[in-house]
């Protein structure tokens, strides 16, 4: 028998064996507590699995084709920030780089390595570092924002040029579907329940 702390006004609470997909709520505040289940983050997985295999693809991929008198454009989500910086907006695609790139990579890897490791009886201490440092960069993981910055130069240029969606475009939609997926569904009382401390 553990103990569990609720995340509004961290009263501890032994934690009691309950039936699957019960709830359980704070005896001072009355909040939801998050209780420890035996695989409580096989969703969580498959969703960082699936996000990782989109985010693959929508880095690989071009995010949209441009054609207009014969010539045929079209530019993936690295090569658009490579584009920017060449043109002289260096703040911007350090930006798109880190927000769209390099902070949902680190976000996938770190949750990846999390979540395998807390398979394992006892987890090992370092799964609560890669979870604390993945729940660190979650805010600056935002493939959405790039999403959405993209449908809007896709709606300009379609005014000017003949312009189409590439697979890099729906990959990215998937990755921001996935990521809001992986947040909902990881259960971080069976990371901390899991995690073999110094005792």
């Amino acid at each position: 028998m553990g103990a569990i702390a609720c995340p509004y006004c961290d009263l501890l609470h032994a934690t009691r064996p309950h039936p699957p997909r019960g709830k359980a709520q704070c005896l001072r505040c009355g909040g939801a507590l998050f209780l420890p289940e035996p695989r409580g983050n096989d969703a969580a997985l498959a969703a960082t699995v699936a996000a990782i295999i989109a985010f693959a693809v929508a880095n690989g991929a071009a995010l949209m084709s441009m054609s207009e008198l014969g010539q045929v454009a079209s530019t993936t989500l690295a090569g658009s920030a490579v584009r920017m910086w060449a043109q002289g907006s260096e703040p911007t695609a350090a930006l798109v780089a880190i927000c769209a790139i390099v902070a949902p990579a680190a976000y996938l890897a770190l949750m990846m390595a999390t979540l395998l490791a807390i398979r394992r009886d006892p987890a090992p201490r370092w799964a609560g570092v890669t979870a604390r440092w993945a729940e660190a960069i979650h805010p600056w993981a935002m493939p959405e924002v790039m999403l959405l910055g993209t449908l809007v130069a896709y709606v300009k240029i379609s005014e000017l040029a003949d312009a189409s969606p590439g697979l890099g475009m729906y990959a990215t939609a998937a990755v921001s579907a996935l990521i809001a997926a992986i947040g909902s569904s990881f259960n971080p009382a069976s990371l901390w329940a899991r995690i073999e401390w110094v005792r």
